[in-house]
């Protein structure tokens, strides 16, 4: 399950994954900037109360806000430019790794931004849909808390990454397909990714190695009949 990751995470420095590198970063870190501002901005509309403790409250509750709606939004929001990179990221692991295989079909550049950023609006749309129950969970039970973060976006991300990547070599059917057949594996991947993204630092690189695993992970599994 690891060892994907740990591939692509090798691969960095490669030459071809220099070209991207910095770009995949700078846009990552950008989601990250107006994640951040975003959320805080929206933070100063909160109401002022007379009694110092219940401000004192209010200023707790909304860092662990904070932090819930970055861990919510931020992985969403760096869907929308993974299809500007991800041909590139794929085919740099196709001609190092599988040099025997044919090379996948480049996706178009807008369908592959429409592609991302219908995945970003459903990734987005659920959290900020749950957002109430994950902080409830948050105070009531910590643990469960986790286990529904993970297992939401543990589906989602196996899924959308999937696809992002079948889709260079199979038709959207047969992609969703060989999908629904490998669910488990695909549903622990997304949970890595996942976890990933709760790493500082780390998860400015997550999407570029997302892409990177899920290319191994792909070749990995017995689809040629």
């Amino acid at each position: 399950m690891i060892e994907p990751f740990l591939r692509g995470l090798r691969q960095i420095g490669d030459p071809d994954f220099r070209k991207v590198l910095l770009n995949a970063v700078g846009l990552t870190l950008a989601a990250y900037v107006f994640t951040a501002i975003a959320v805080w901005q929206g933070l100063q509309f909160l109401p002022q109360f007379e009694q110092d403790w219940l401000n004192t409250l209010v200023g707790i509750l909304s860092g662990l806000g904070l932090v819930v709606a970055m861990a919510l939004v931020f992985p969403g929001l760096t869907m929308l430019f993974v299809g500007i990179f991800l041909d590139d990221v794929a085919l740099a692991v196709e001609r190092r790794h599988y040099p025997a295989d044919p090379p996948g079909q480049a996706m178009e550049f807008w369908p592959g931004l429409i592609q991302s950023a219908r995945f970003a609006g459903i990734v987005l749309g659920l959290n900020l849909l749950v957002l109430p129950f994950y902080l409830v969970l948050l105070l009531a039970m910590p643990p469960l808390a986790f286990v529904a973060y993970f297992s939401l976006n543990g589906y989602l991300f196996g899924r959308e990454y999937f696809e992002l990547v079948a889709f260079r070599h199979r038709s959207r059917p047969e992609a969703q397909e060989l999908r629904r057949r490998h669910a488990t594996r695909l549903f622990l991947t997304g949970c890595m990714i996942s976890f990933l993204f709760t790493i500082p630092v780390l998860n400015l690189l997550v999407p570029l190695i997302a892409v990177a695993a899920m290319v191994h992970i792909y070749k990995s599994l017995p689809r040629r009949s």
